[in-house]
């Protein structure tokens, strides 16, 4: 129950589900999926096995091979840790896997008959699959990007690890030794984050996965420590947080749009409220009783930012204005453009698939021979050195935390 509390007060998570987003709907599959597999070797009963595999192959549909790969890898050496063979050596440990491969092979099976075999293998096995997984085209980062991103979006809760540092390795062998599902969580979560990291494109929503592993740990260290430094230290971080909202609206060049929003000072004043709160309540190290207020706190700060914030500048988050300009000019004979960014970015609003152009040289070369509409990012422009004299500016648009802009050749 503290676990999840941890989740709902991870500003991170309150974020992401304020967005329709197809990680939500796949972690969930997954997560059902690792809690059948226990159920499983809990119980021996083969109906949780079905149950497990069959919310894998969901979750393979829903948004790729992570979804199978997940729970399946991380059962598979949480059995062979317990040395619990007959588990997986079984006729209905096969069948159940390929049941959950049934439904995407016939999908991939109706989708080559449809567009062909070449387009599926490179669009979605080659670009979608392994492309992202040995050579991202784009976030593409480094091996330890989740080792500092996972602490960075569970802040300031995670600051528990850096006061455990000099212990953490007996905090891991004494969960992993509480019982069976700490020791299958810590799996779970080792297994899966191993995973990721050695998969080349990254993005912090992957870690959706194994948020629940990761507070359930968070949760074993403040009941270790159990005490009121780690509160003393989220206190500091709400108050450094509150002064630096307050002068954001000033800096245009980091956040151009929240000058304009009705009613922004009462977000500073509520993160100060949060700090002030958590320097003199937790008493009597009641680290649960600490826990909700810490929750309601940050609820409280959240919906803030969601009933101030979010309805005034939403707009900025979404390709939406820039996709309905590509499928405007589109619609009158130009071609529409996405340089170094994933097309599919637009192509939702622009109803059509936007040419997905990386190189300069290439951008040149088509700028030059056709009427172009092009969506690049202003830094990208600003680099472009070798584009034609013809094209012009026509919109500048926030999004994704940088300005954006929308090229077109002048008539």
């Amino acid at each position: 129950f503290y676990s999840n509390l941890l989740i709902t007060s991870n500003l991170y998570f309150i974020a992401l589900a304020n967005f329709v987003k197809m990680d939500m709907l796949f972690s969930s599959f997954i997560l059902i999926s690792f809690i059948f597999f226990h159920k499983y070797y809990a119980e021996n009963s083969y109906k949780y096995l079905y149950l497990a595999f069959f919310l894998a192959g969901i979750a393979l549909m829903v948004k790729g091979l992570l979804g199978l790969i997940f729970p399946l890898i991380s059962f598979i050496t949480f059995i062979i840790i317990k040395k619990r063979f007959n588990l997986i050596l079984t006729i209905h440990f096969f069948l159940a896997l390929l049941i959950s491969l049934l439904p995407t092979i016939i999908w991939i099976y109706l989708l080559i008959q449809y567009n062909g075999f070449d387009y599926v293998y490179n669009s979605i096995f080659y670009q979608q699959t392994i492309r992202r997984a040995v050579d991202a085209f784009h976030s593409k980062k480094p091996f330890y990007f989740y080792l500092i991103i996972l602490p960075l979006i569970w802040m300031p809760i995670s600051l528990i690890l850096f006061l455990r540092l000099k212990n953490i390795k007996n905090d891991i062998l004494d969960f992993t030794r509480t019982n069976d599902k700490y020791l299958y969580t810590f799996i779970v979560f080792i297994v899966s984050f191993i995973i990721l990291s050695l998969i080349s494109s990254k993005f912090p929503n992957y870690l959706l996965p194994i948020f629940p592993s990761f507070a359930m740990f968070l949760y074993f260290l403040l009941k270790r420590m159990n005490n009121k430094i780690i509160w003393y230290l989220i206190s500091l971080t709400y108050f450094i947080i509150s002064i630096a909202l307050y002068i954001l609206p000033y800096i245009e060049k980091i956040s151009p749009f929240l000058k304009d929003v009705r009613n922004y000072q009462i977000i500073p004043l509520v993160s100060l409220i949060i700090s002030i709160t958590l320097t003199s309540y937790p008493y009597k190290n009641d680290i649960k009783k600490s826990i909700k207020i810490y929750c309601i706190m940050i609820l409280l700060f959240a919906n803030s930012l969601n009933l101030i914030i979010v309805p005034q500048i939403s707009h900025n988050f979404s390709p939406k204005i820039l996709g309905e300009a590509l499928k405007g000019y589109a619609e009158i004979g130009f071609t529409p453009i996405s340089f170094n960014t994933y097309h599919g970015t637009f192509s939702f609003y622009a109803k059509r698939t936007v040419l997905e152009v990386r190189d300069f040289e290439e951008l040149t070369n088509i700028s030059k021979n056709k009427k172009v509409v092009i969506a690049i990012s202003e830094k990208n422009w600003n680099k472009w050195k070798d584009k034609p004299s013809n094209l012009i500016i026509k919109k500048k648009v926030w999004l994704n935390n940088k300005f954006y802009l929308l090229i077109m050749t002048a008539d």
